[in-house]
């Protein structure tokens, strides 16, 4: 996630559960480039539109598999979001 100083009871699950959770810079390159050292399998956003570098984020195939959390239960509109 990118926002450090939040502790709400949500993230605190996510982050106790989370086999590692890593903080991302507000760069939008630095946080591409962090991301696809992860070579994750699947990418979750929790929230498309909110925060400028996550919604630009969005537009890069940072994963085989992008997914919308609970905020877009329609669509995003954004062509890279499965």
């Amino acid at each position: 996630h990118n926002t450090p100083e939040v502790e709400d009871e949500v993230s605190k699950h996510i982050d106790y559960h989370a086999d590692e959770v890593v903080v991302l810079p507000s760069s939008l390159n630095l946080c591409a480039d962090m991301v696809r050292a992860h070579r994750l399998d699947v990418l979750v956003y929790p929230e498309v539109g909110l925060d400028p570098v996550a919604y630009f984020l969005t537009y890069a195939r940072l994963a085989p598999v992008q997914m919308a959390w609970w905020g877009h239960p329609d669509t995003t509109g954004v062509p890279t979001i499965d």
